[in-house]
Formats: structure tokens, C-alpha cells, sequence
């Protein structure tokens, strides 16, 4: 029995295999059935026509120029009363300070250089003491003079000392051998003593007149180190005059500056304050701007970038496509930037920004469009669907062609392309009838039947 229950499993087994075999024939007697009958393809044809070459990318809208109103200087502000939205001519009155403080600072600030000035005036003053220079100077001469007097007196003197003691030696001599008499030496005595006495005199008038001249020449140099002295005080004063001058100055240009204007003729894109309150300088109040000065900035690949020149036309449309504007490049910005992709892909791109031909009312302020950059145009070229393109492993691009029911395989040349189309240089004429969407399993010789599709 239990060979009996081997050779029945055998017998399963191979029949199981038999089955197998006959189904895959059967799969395979169909595939080629199906293959030799032809496969269905829709097929489209090159045309004659215009392309543009573009590419594409997110875009916003922006103002040209914006203005930022700021506190000019710190104080109390009153209310401001503008909203978002309201028009302002140039030079209106967005908002006042509170005055007080800047106008005692002026008066301060003016009451201080009125004393400065006064003060510098006297100093500046020396008429007092260049006449007392002058005085002294006289006196010091006419000392002088009398100084020359005394010496010329010591001297003469000095000499009437010297005559009279000869005389009194000689009288004295003469007395000894009594050849005069007692008198005429008392006379000589007597001339002695008074010469000495004169010559002594004469030596105490002209120390006298010495120092009297040292306390004249001390006089005037401590004059002219008084002038000295108010010359350095004088600049002192100057320097002080000055500060408080720009003092004045700054304070006045505080007081001009308690009133804030619109800087030109606007719109209130934006209130940052309600004011009523105290404010410091530089702490923004609004931006303004012109709405119909609108602009659209985008960020464009640096290598799409290089494909652009000033005046390049751009398409403009909405995010859902209901909106339609004519535009063209105004300026690439010299400065690229490093941004990641969506993808984590470091991009090298540069802002590009776009002019508007007519912006139309209801476009506003940082509103999102996509923006098609022309780069290039053909008229009158052949011109193919992109999708009908297909590209081999080496670059070289290739389209699959209709000829007798089965395919073959074209060679092309690519010229402009876009994201819906590609100019056909070479490889294919105007009737040719290609494969509107190809993929890898085509091949060169595969039986096809084709259909016509409707061409974009």
C-alpha cells in the first residue's frame, strides 16, 4: 500500500507539470497572437509654428520703493489717525510731539550762549592792559634814562672822592711840617667827608633806580602773563561758546523736527503704532508706498539667469490662472544667494526683478504669481510635443516613428525648448507620424497600430 500511495503521488506531479506547460503555451501562443496583430499607439504629427524658449518660476509682487516714517527723535507723539489704505500727499502732518521740553531746550540752550558771548567779550578785552604795557614801557625807558644820570654821578662823584682824599693827604702832609695852618686842614677834611658823602649818595640813588626798574619789568611781565592768561581763558570760553552753540543748534533742529511728515505723495501700506504715547527716535510709526508703482521680484537658478537680458519678456499669471499680465525683465541683481530646494538640494539663484506693463487694479501688494521667462524665439520651425521626446542614456534625444505598422526609431536634434514643446532641427519631416507618448519598452520593429491623438 505505501507504494501504491508513492506512485499515485508521482502521477499528481507530473501532471501538475503538464498543466504548467500547457497554460504557459498557451500564454505565450497569445502574447505573440497579440503582438503580431499590432499594438495600439496614438500618434501626432510635427507642425509648422512658432516656439518660445522658457522656463518657469514662483514670483510676488512688490512695491518699487517703500518709505518707513520713523520717530525722528524721542518724545511723547499724539495720536495718529491714518489707516492702512488711506492716501497722503507729501508734506501733511502724520503726527505732532509735545512740545514743551523742546522749546525750554531751545530757550536753555540760547540763554547759555548769550553768557558764553559775554563772557568771551570781556576777555577778549585787553585795551586795559595794553595800555598799562605801554605805560610801563615809557616808565621803563625814562628809568633807564635816570639810571644813566646816577651812573654818570657815581662816577663823578667817585672821582670828587678820589680828588678830595689827595688833597687831604696832601694838606695833611703839609700840616705835619706845620706849613699850613690847622684850618686848612680842617677844610680839607671837610671837602673829603662831603665827596664821600656825595659819592655814597649818588651809589644809593642809582641802587634805588636799579630796583625801582626790576619792579617796573616785573609789573609788565606779570601784565602780559594776565594778557597770556586771558588768552587761555579766552579759548576756554571760545570752546565752551561753541558746545553750547551746537547745543542750540541740536535743540532747534529738535524743536523743526517735533512734527512728522509724510516724506512724498502715498498710501499707508502698514501702521505699526497708534502713537498717544511716548516714542523713541527710530521706532517706526508707518510704511508708505505708491501701489502703482508694483513690481515682481522672483528667484531665478543663476544658470536660467544667464539666459536673460534686460528687457526680456516674462509672462505673468495667477495661482489659478485667471489673471494674465505682460511684463519683461528690469534688472538682474548682481549678488546670487544659496537657497535649499523644497528637495534639500542646495540652489545657487539670483533675484530678477520684473516690470508690468499694465498692472491691473485688483493686483495688490505681495501677492504670489508664476512667471514664464522667455529666453528665446523661432518662427515658422517644426516644432513637436515635449512628452513625444525621448532621451537614450548618452543625452542624445530620439522619437519613435509609424512607418508600414511597425515602429522606428529617429535620431533628432533638439533647437528651443519649453515645458509643452521642442523645435525638431533634424531627424524627422513635417508628415511624419510620431508616437505621441513613448516609453522604454518600444523598440525598433514592433507591430503597431496607430491612432491619431489630438495635439496640444
Amino acid at each position: 500500500m505505501n507504494m501504491g500511495n508513492g506512485s499515485k503521488k508521482r502521477f499528481g506531479s507530473k501532471k501538475t507539470f503538464i498543466l504548467l506547460t500547457v497554460a504557459l503555451a498557451i500564454a505565450v501562443i497569445g502574447y505573440l497572437a497579440f503582438f503580431n496583430s499590432g499594438r495600439s499607439v496614438q500618434v501626432v504629427s510635427p507642425e509648422i509654428k512658432r516656439i518660445q524658449a522658457s522656463f518657469r518660476e514662483p514670483a510676488q509682487t512688490r512695491l518699487k520703493e517703500t518709505w518707513t516714517v520713523t520717530a525722528p527723535i524721542s518724545g511723547r507723539i499724539d495720536r495718529i489717525q491714518l489707516e492702512p489704505g488711506d492716501r497722503i500727499s507729501g508734506g501733511a502732518t502724520i503726527a505732532h510731539y509735545d512740545r514743551v521740553g523742546f522749546n525750554m531746550a531751545v530757550k536753555k540752550a540760547e540763554a547759555q550762549v548769550a553768557s558764553l558771548k559775554a563772557e568771551l567779550a570781556l576777555k577778549q578785552d585787553n585795551r586795559l592792559e595794553e595800555t598799562r604795557i605801554e605805560e610801563i614801557q615809557a616808565l621803563i625807558e625814562s628809568t633807564k634814562g635816570r639810571i644813566n644820570a646816577s651812573e654818570a654821578r657815581v662816577d663823578r662823584a667817585k672821582q670828587g672822592k678820589a680828588h678830595a682824599s689827595r688833597e687831604l693827604d696832601r694838606i695833611r702832609a703839609l700840616a705835619e711840617a706845620e706849613s699850613v695852618s690847622a684850618s686848612k686842614l680842617d677844610d680839607a677834611q671837610f671837602n673829603y667827608d662831603s665827596a664821600v658823602t656825595e659819592w655814597r649818595r649818588a651809589k644809593a640813588e642809582l641802587s634805588a633806580r636799579r630796583s625801582q626798574l626790576k619792579a617796573i619789568q616785573l609789573e609788565a611781565r606779570r601784565t602780559r602773563e594776565q594778557i597770556e592768561l586771558k588768552a587761555i581763558k579766552e579759548k576756554r570760553t571760545q570752546a565752551a561758546l561753541d558746545e553750547a552753540k551746537a547745543s542750540l543748534k541740536e535743540a532747534r533742529h529738535s524743536l523743526a523736527l517735533a512734527k512728522i511728515t509724510a516724506p512724498t505723495d502715498s498710501v499707508v501700506l502698514e501702521r505699526f503704532t497708534r502713537g498717544g504715547r511716548p516714542v523713541e527716535a527710530g521706532m517706526k510709526l508707518l510704511e508708505l508706498g505708491k501701489p502703482e508703482n508694483l513690481e515682481v521680484v522672483t528667484e531665478v537658478l543663476t544658470e536660467d539667469a544667464l539666459k536673460l537680458t534686460t528687457n526680456s519678456l516674462v509672462t505673468l499669471k495667477s495661482q489659478a490662472g485667471d489673471l494674465r499680465i505682460e511684463g519683461a525683465v528690469r534688472q538682474i541683481e548682481p549678488a546670487g544667494f544659496t537657497k535649499v530646494s523644497s528637495l534639500g538640494v542646495e540652489q545657487q539663484r539670483v533675484n530678477v526683478i520684473v516690470s508690468l506693463k499694465e498692472p491691473p487694479r485688483r493686483l495688490g501688494i505681495g501677492y504670489r504669481l508664476h512667471a514664464r521667462f522667455v529666453t528665446a524665439e523661432r518662427s515658422k520651425t517644426l516644432v513637436v510635443p515635449r512628452y513625444s521626446v525621448m532621451e537614450a542614456v548618452d543625452g542624445s534625444r530620439y522619437l519613435f516613428v509609424v512607418e508600414n505598422g511597425h515602429l522606428r526609431k529617429r535620431n533628432v536634434t533638439i533647437g528651443l525648448s519649453n515645458d509643452w514643446e521642442m523645435e525638431i532641427v533634424s531627424g524627422v519631416t513635417k508628415g511624419a507620424r510620431i508616437v505621441a507618448h513613448p516609453d522604454s519598452s518600444m523598440s525598433t520593429g514592433l507591430r503597431v497600430t496607430a491612432n491619431k491623438s489630438a495635439q496640444r
